[in-house]
């Protein structure tokens, strides 16, 4: 029952978070991924989330250096400025 009246909200807030990472990924408009076979899609969203994955723990090691400071936070920012 629960289901039956919330489903459809759930699965539209689904879709467009799904919708949201491919279009952060870079893999086209709505009109583009209409276009796609239901194995493509499923590629691009793996990649996209695979993606997002890697950039956050970049972050988490970036904020880390960050606290921590001192002469690896300043080798790393060296590094990055290149």
């Amino acid at each position: 029952m629960w289901w039956g009246a919330n489903g459809p909200f759930y699965l539209r807030r689904a879709a467009l978070q799904w919708l949201a990472a491919q279009g952060r990924a870079g893999y086209g408009s709505p009109a583009d991924i209409g276009r796609m076979t239901r194995r493509q899609i499923l590629l691009h969203y793996d990649c996209a989330l695979r993606r997002e994955r890697r950039m956050r723990a970049e972050r988490i090691v970036d904020v880390g250096h960050g606290m921590a400071g001192g002469k690896e936070a300043q080798a790393l920012v060296k590094q990055l400025a290149g």
